[in-house]
């Protein structure tokens, strides 16, 4: 029972349904006088930060999951189909360590290439950041299609 409790705590934290707690990086994104901010742009923020290893994502406080969509209507970008705004906050739980360097890359990583394009993109590293539970009005982790096959 105690190991059956623990593996479903451990899916649930994987999948976003839980509220998580650790150390990692917390990158702003603003839109200014010269260039806004774009749909691809967090797009490629959050690959960069799966790539260096982030365990929980998110963007304006709304978690991101393998089925979540980031895109731009009407100059609007809607992530898991809610409007979201500058400044565009994206907090990413994992080694702060492989995080921050991937992001920091001279010339090559995700903040020197954006601040070139003349985007504001700034990072911090924190100890405590909360990402909280994915949430959405439309349950988009309900398989409707999808079956699992029996052994």
């Amino acid at each position: 029972s105690e190991v059956l409790d623990a593996e479903l705590n451990e899916y649930n934290m994987l999948v976003g349904k839980t509220d998580v707690i650790g150390e990692g990086v917390i990158i702003n994104l603003i839109d200014n006088a010269n260039r806004q901010i774009e749909d691809t742009d967090l797009l490629n923020l959050i690959n960069e930060l799966r790539l260096a290893g982030a365990e929980a994502i998110s963007i304006n406080d709304k978690r991101i999951v393998n089925m979540t969509e980031i895109v731009m209507v009407n100059d609007t970008i809607l992530v898991n189909e809610e409007r979201i705004v500058s400044p565009y906050i994206v907090k990413a739980i994992g080694n702060q360590t492989y995080l921050s360097s991937a992001l920091s890359l001279k010339n090559s990583g995700y903040i020197d290439k954006y601040t070139s394009l003349g985007k504001t993109v700034n990072m911090s590293v924190e100890r405590n950041i909360k990402i909280l539970a994915y949430n959405s009005h439309n349950n988009l982790m309900e398989f409707k299609y999808a079956k699992e096959v029996k052994q």
